[in-house]
């Protein structure tokens, strides 16, 4: 006979024909199921008071982070979500005392529903008659050997370059940059040299 699941209602009636009298070859005929699955049904019945077996009680190695620091960790990351994960389990052991490895807490991060993604860092909307007035003003006072960018921001050189960010399945990492003075409109690019200044 072909493995195919038996509903316990299906097991039920079973033992309950053979109590009212049934062989188990007349109770495998009628509801076309094994005899040797009838047997195992009215013992398991007789044994824990059931025809389907309880939950295994046996369930692996414990998880490592429990639910509430599993809660501290998202709430972590929606105010910063382009921590890196050994950023992250620095802090895990900081606080909670649990040391833990990065392949392990990526794990984690994947089974509460958190993915890392690209960070969008564009802003929500792009004024296009401002930028151009913009780059009128400047090519009309400015000459590009005027102009100087300083790529290096702070003495971690990954900070200016993090383009990936934990968010749960199906949100952004990091909101959009809105116009000043809103929400998430300020940039602050902390450790430059002119912040070392004797003059600030």
């Amino acid at each position: 006979m072909v493995y195919r699941h038996i509903s316990p209602d299906l097991k039920e009636l079973a033992v309950a024909l053979l109590a009212d009298g049934s062989s188990h070859r007349e109770v495998a005929d009628f509801l076309d199921v094994a005899i040797n699955s009838i047997s195992n049904w009215s013992t398991l019945l007789s044994d824990t008071g059931a025809v389907v077996r309880p939950p295994s009680s046996i369930r692996g190695r414990p998880r490592l982070l429990s639910a509430r620091i599993l809660d501290a960790i998202a709430l972590l990351l929606r105010e910063h979500p382009t921590l890196y994960l050994d950023e992250l389990a620095r802090w895990i052991s900081t606080h909670y005392n649990v040391t833990i490895s990065l392949s392990t807490l990526q794990h984690n991060l994947r089974d509460t529903g958190l993915t890392n993604k690209v960070v969008q860092k564009a802003p929500i909307e792009r004024d296009a008659v401002r930028r151009e007035a913009w780059v009128d003003y400047m090519s009309t006072y400015y000459v590009a050997r005027q102009l100087v960018f300083v790529d290096e921001s702070s003495v971690d050189n990954r900070t200016l370059h993090r383009n990936r960010g934990w968010a749960p399945a199906g949100e952004r990492a990091l909101p959009k940059m809105n116009p000043f003075p809103a929400e998430n409109s300020v940039l602050v690019l902390d450790n430059c040299s002119i912040h070392k200044s004797a003059y600030l």
